[in-house]
C-alpha cells in the first residue's frame, strides 16, 4: 500500500504538490542496516528538523509537523542494528535509544531525513556485537572487530584494531606517516590522527617543578627584575614554573600583566586551562600545530573535559595517556582524573585502566581517593555492572568531600532505577548536597538533577522555578551545560503551551511565563516557543496580553525573523477588529522575508485594508497575485461597495475553485438576495453544506423564500408573516451584537 501511494503521488502534477504540505497523516519512519552503520529513515520532504540532541545513549529529534501530521514509526519501533528501540514521545517527537557512545549524525537524503548510527574507531573500548535478535546478513560477525575507514594504511589499521582490543596497551605508539601521504589523504575528524603528540613537548613541567618552591620562585623573580628589556626568558621561566606547581591563575596573571599581545602562544593557553578553562585563549591547544606536540593532544582532552565536552575529547585519549606519566606525581593525579573521567563516561574499559595504573594515588589524600572510586564507578555504570558501580560509589561516599557526595547522589540515582529505594528519597538526597554544598559544582548539579526530576513528574512550574534558580546561582556553567538549560527551557515552555498543561489554571500559566520568560534562548527555537504561547492566549480569549508578547517578540528577533512574527500579530488585531494596529504591525514587518511571507503579508495587507474602508487599496496590495487569494479579495471589496450582482457573481466565481468558508457563503446568498436574483433560493441551497451548524442558517433560509405575488391568496401572506415572525425570534436576542 505504501509504495502503491508512493508511485500515485509521483504521478501528479507539479502544481497540485506545490499547493500544500509535502506530507498529510502518518510520515513513515522506518530503519535500514548498512554493513557496521544503522539508519533511521524519516520521508519529512523538505523540513528540517526543529530539535535534535543526542545524549550517551540516544537522541531526540522533533520535526515542525503541521496540523493533521504525524509520525508512523510502526516499522522502527523495536529497533534494529545499532538503534536498539524507536519510541514517539508526541506526534513529531521521536527518542531513538542507540548503542551507548555510538556516533550519531543526521543529514537530509534524496527528500529523506537520515540518522545515522555508528560505532566510532575508539581505543580502548571492545566492540559489543549487535543482539542476536538484530543480527542481519550484512552486519559483520562478532569477530570482525571495528570496520576500518579505507583511507588508513595498513600499518594504522592494524594499530586501531589493537587500540580498540586492548586499550592502547600492546599499541602505545602508533606507526607515522610519510609527510606526503599526511597532507594527501583526508582524515575522519572522529578518529585518533596517529600525527598527534609526535612533536616536542609545548612545556615540559617534570623538568621546571624545581624546589624547595619559595626559594626558587624568589630566584626567578630576581631574574625577571633583573632582565634587559625586550628579553622575554626570564618571564617565560617564571611562567613555567607557576605552571609545573599548578599555579595556572598567577601564570596567566604574568602573561596579561607583562606580555598584554602574547595571546596566542601554547604557555598561554595552558596557563589559561589550569585559571579558567572558559577563556578563549584557552582554544590554542586545539590548533593543529598544538594537537601534533607531545602533549598537546592532553592539554586539549583536559580543556574539553573542563568545558564539560568530555565526549568530544574521547579522539585525544591515546596520545593524552602517552603524556600521562611525564607530569609531576601531583599533577598527574590530578589531571590524570580528568582523562579518567573521560574514559569512564564514554565506558572505555581499558584505556580507564590503563590510566588509572598510571596516577598512583596518594593514600593519604581522601578527596583524590573519592574522586578516583567515583570515576570507577561511573566506569562500571556505563559498562552495566550496577553492582560494582554501587561497591565503588559507596567507598567514595565514605571518603566524604565534593566527589563522595556526588557518588553518593550517583548511587542514590542508581538505587531508585533498581526500585530499592523511592524518588522521595533522591529528592531529599538532592535537596540536602544542595543545602550542604552552596556555590560548588555540587550545587549546580544538584540542581539540575532536581529540575529533571520535577519535569518526570510532571511539575512544568516547579522545574521552571528550579531552572531559574539554577541560572541565577550559577550563570557561568560550561557551554554544554548552558546549551542543555537552553533546552530544558524550550521543553518546559513548550509544555506549559501545550494540551498537556490544560489542567494548570490559565492564570499560573501565565504568570509562570511572565516570570521565566528570560530563560528561553535568543534563537528560533525560544522564538518559535514563544509564538506558540502567544496562540494559545489568544485561543483562551486573553487578546491583550497575547497581542503584547507578539509585540515585545518582534522588537527583539532579527529583522529576518521578524515578519512572520508581525504577521501573527496582524492576525490577532485583525481578528479583534483593530485595522490601524493590523497595518501598523505590517509596516514593522521589514522586507527581509520569504517569499511565502512576502505573500503572506501581501494578503494580510489587503484584509486590513478592506477592514478599514478601502477595497481599492485592498485590490492594490494584491500586486500581482492570482487565485482564489485574489478573487476573495476582489469579491469582498464589491461587497463592501454594496455592488450586489458583481458581488454575487465574484462569490460565485471563488465558489467554483472549491468550498467557501461559511461567512463568504452567507454573503453569495445575501447578495444574490440583494441583487433580485430569482434563483438566490437554489444559490442558498447550493451552500448548505458550508452553512451546516451556523445559528443563523435558518434565518437566510426565510429570506430566500420568494415573496408572494399581488394578488396570492391569504395562505400566502399568513405564511409571509409567519416567517417575519420567525426571522425576529432569530435576530432578536442576538441584535445587540
Amino acid at each position: 500500500m505504501r509504495q502503491f501511494l508512493r508511485i500515485l503521488m509521483t504521478s501528479l502534477p507539479a502544481g497540485l504538490c506545490l499547493a500544500g504540505p509535502t506530507w498529510a497523516g502518518p510520515i513513515p519512519v522506518d530503519i535500514r542496516v548498512t554493513g557496521a552503520v544503522t539508519e533511521l529513515l524519516i520521508d519529512s520532504g523538505d523540513l528540517t528538523p526543529r530539535r535534535f540532541r543526542r545524549d550517551q545513549c540516544g537522541a531526540l529529534l522533533s520535526l515542525p509537523l503541521a496540523e493533521g501530521d504525524a509520525l508512523d514509526i510502526t516499522p522502527a519501533a523495536h529497533g534494529g542494528g545499532r538503534i536498539r528501540h524507536v519510541e514517539l514521545i508526541d506526534r513529531r517527537t521521536l527518542n531513538v535509544a542507540t548503542q551507548c557512545s555510538a556516533v550519531i549524525t543526521i543529514w537530509r537524503r534524496d527528500r529523506k531525513m537520515v540518522m545515522t548510527v555508528a560505532a566510532p574507531v575508539t581505543p580502548g573500548r571492545k566492540p559489543a556485537p549487535p543482539d542476536p535478535a538484530d543480527r542481519t546478513a550484512s552486519t559483520p560477525p562478532p569477530g570482525a572487530g571495528q570496520p576500518i575507514p579505507p583511507e588508513l594504511t595498513p600499518a594504522e589499521a592494524e594499530f586501531a584494531r589493537k587500540a580498540v582490543a586492548d586499550g592502547a596497551r600492546e599499541a602505545m605508539t602508533p606507526p607515522v606517516r610519510e609527510p606526503a601521504a599526511l597532507s594527501a589523504t583526508p582524515h575522519d575528524p572522529r578518529l585518533p590522527d596517529p600525527a598527534w603528540g609526535r612533536e616536542a613537548t609545548l612545556v615540559d613541567l617534570a623538568a621546571w617543578r624545581q624546589g624547595p618552591f619559595l626559594a626558587t620562585r624568589d630566584r626567578l623573580r630576581l631574574a625577571l627584575a633583573q632582565a634587559a628589556p625586550g628579553d622575554e626568558g626570564p618571564l617565560r621561566d617564571l611562567v613555567r614554573f607557576h605552571l609545573a606547581w599548578n599555579r595556572g591563575v598567577e601564570a596567566l596573571a604574568l602573561v596579561r600583566e607583562r606580555l598584554p599581545g602574547d595571546t596566542g602562544q601554547p604557555l598561554t593557553a595552558i596557563a589559561a586551562i589550569l585559571a579558567d578553562p572558559r577563556d578563549p585563549l584557552a582554544d590554542r591547544v586545539l590548533t593543529p600545530p598544538s594537537l601534533r606536540a607531545g602533549d598537546g593532544p592532553f592539554w586539549a582532552a583536559i580543556l574539553l573535559e573542563r568545558r564539560g565536552q568530555g565526549r568530544d575529547a574521547v579522539r585525544y585519549l591515546p596520545a593524552a595517556a602517552r603524556a600521562l606519566p611525564s607530569l609531576p606525581p601531583d599533577l598527574r593525579r590530578t589531571l590524570g582524573l580528568d582523562l579518567l573521567s573521560i574514559a569512564a563516561e564514554a565506558g572505555l574499559d581499558g584505556m580507564a585502566r590503563a590510566i588509572a595504573r598510571t596516577l598512583d594515588p596518594d593514600a593519604t589524600d581522601p578527596v583524590a581517593q573519592a574522586r578516583l572510586h567515583a570515576e570507577v564507578g561511573r566506569l562500571h555504570a556505563a559498562a552495566a555492572r550496577p553492582a560494582l558501580a554501587l561497591a565503588q560509589w559507596d567507598q567514595a561516599a565514605a571518603l566524604g568531600g565534593p566527589a563522595g557526595a556526588q557518588a553518593e547522589l550517583a548511587a542514590l540515582a542508581l538505587r531508585v532505577e533498581r526500585g530499592e529505594q523511592t524518588k522521595a528519597d533522591r529528592r531529599t538526597g538532592l535537596i540536602t548536597a544542595i543545602r550542604d554544598w552552596p556555590g560548588s559544582p555540587l550545587e549546580a548539579d544538584s540542581l539540575w538533577q532536581l529540575t529533571l526530576l520535577e519535569q518526570q513528574q510532571g511539575d512544568t512550574i516547579g522545574a521552571l522555578e528550579k531552572l531559574r534558580l539554577l541560572a541565577l546561582r550559577f550563570p557561568d556553567r560550561p557551554p554544554a551545560a548552558m546549551a542543555a538549560q537552553a533546552d530544558l527551557a524550550v521543553d518546559l515552555f513548550d509544555g506549559l503551551a501545550g494540551d498537556a498543561a490544560a489542567q494548570v489554571p490559565l492564570s499560573e500559566r501565565i504568570t509562570a511565563f511572565q516570570r521565566h520568560r528570560d530563560l528561553l534562548p535568543a534563537e528560533p527555537a525560544g522564538w518559535a516557543v514563544r509564538r506558540r504561547f502567544a496562540a494559545m492566549l489568544s485561543a483562551a480569549g486573553v487578546q491583550r496580553a497575547a497581542r503584547e508578547e507578539l509585540a515585545r517578540l518582534t522588537e527583539q528577533v532579527p529583522a529576518a525573523e521578524r515578519a512572520a512574527i508581525a504577521h501573527d500579530l496582524a492576525i490577532m488585531e485583525l481578528a479583534a477588529g483593530h485595522a490601524a494596529a493590523a497595518l501598523a504591525a505590517l509596516d514593522g514587518a521589514g522586507e527581509d522575508a520569504a517569499q511565502e511571507e512576502i505573500r503572506r503579508g501581501r494578503g494580510l495587507r489587503a484584509r486590513a485594508l478592506l477592514l478599514a474602508g478601502d477595497p481599492d487599496g485592498a485590490l492594490a496590495a494584491m500586486g500581482d497575485a492570482a487565485g482564489t487569494d485574489r478573487l476573495a479579495i476582489r469579491a469582498a471589496g464589491l461587497w463592501q461597495r454594496g455592488e450586489w450582482g458583481a458581488a454575487a457573481t465574484a462569490y460565485k466565481a471563488l465558489a467554483a475553485e472549491g468550498p467557501l468558508p461559511p461567512r463568504d457563503a452567507a454573503r453569495l446568498a445575501l447578495a444574490a438576495m440583494l441583487a433580485g436574483d430569482p434563483a438566490a433560493h437554489h444559490i442558498l441551497a447550493g451552500q448548505d453544506a458550508a452553512l451546516d451548524g451556523q445559528g443563523w442558517a435558518d434565518g437566510l433560509r426565510l429570506l430566500a423564500r420568494p415573496v408572494p405575488a399581488a394578488d396570492a391568496g391569504e395562505a400566502a401572506l399568513r405564511g409571509l408573516l409567519d416567517d417575519a415572525a420567525a426571522l425576529g425570534r432569530l435576530v432578536g436576542p442576538s441584535g445587540a451584537n
